[in-house]
């Protein structure tokens, strides 16, 4: 009997310091991140490659979570970035507000995003500005965009930046 009581205690007291050190080390992940607008607590995000998958076409989703790969961001201000959606396609994600901007060197880190996703239709005026303040030159930019695009987009409350991993930068 009390090899059974002692063994149980100390099943207990090891599984006890193992959530300690599990809270602890999300505690140090949470530490870690680089926020920009509104901070918020990281839940559980939506993998930006599944997000078309929970939309329908007029669906708006308010207060969501979205987690993924930084593809571009404005290289003017950082007044907006490019997130890998399914099927090669990209999210473009603006700042509630212009509020807010993120580095302009963030391409590469992993973002978690907060606030709303939603259908939208960009004008090719717009799809050209975007694609000269990325970098592009004028004429590639006529080039490529002569009708609007309907995608999905994104209007971030809040970025979380992941920072790079210093492993694969060297």
């Amino acid at each position: 009997m009390r090899t059974l009581l002692l063994s149980l205690f100390l099943v207990s007291l090891a599984l006890s310091c193992q959530k300690k050190a599990d809270q602890a080390a999300e505690s140090a992940n949470a530490a870690e991140l680089a926020y920009f607008g509104e901070s918020f607590a990281p839940a559980t995000p939506v993998a930006s490659s599944q997000l078309p998958a929970q939309m329908n076409q007029n669906q708006e989703l308010a207060n969501i979570q979205v987690e993924g790969q930084v593809l571009a961001a404005c290289q003017m201000k950082g007044c907006w970035m490019t997130m890998p959606l399914a099927d090669g396609q990209e999210m473009r994600v603006t700042f509630k507000d212009y509020g807010f901007f993120v580095p302009k060197d963030c391409a590469g880190q992993t973002a978690i995003i907060q606030g709303k996703a939603y259908y939208d239709t960009t004008s090719v005026e717009d799809l050209r500005h975007y694609a000269v303040d990325g970098g592009m030159s004028e004429d590639e930019a006529a080039a490529k965009y002569t009708e609007p695009e309907v995608s999905i987009s994104f209007e971030a409350t809040g970025v979380a930046l992941k920072p790079a991993d210093k492993s694969t930068a060297e």
